[in-house]
């Protein structure tokens, strides 16, 4: 089960936005970013940002236009 932030993260990472735009965003420091991005793709089971993308379609997550 993923939490509301983590599904935040997840769309920010389907629409391109950087680590520094996320943190911007988010409220949340660029350092926190990464490691709230790492702890994440630890726990869907990918290894980068075109991994999130894909579980995000996959899972319905993100619709791509």
């Amino acid at each position: 089960e993923l939490s509301p932030r983590e599904l935040q993260l997840i769309k920010l990472v389907c629409q391109q936005k950087t680590s520094k735009e996320i943190a911007e965003k988010m409220g949340y420091s660029f350092r926190t970013i990464e490691e709230f991005r790492g702890l994440l793709m630890r726990k869907i089971g990918v290894k980068g940002p075109i991994g999130i993308a894909f579980y995000a379609v996959k899972n319905g997550i993100y619709k791509i236009k």
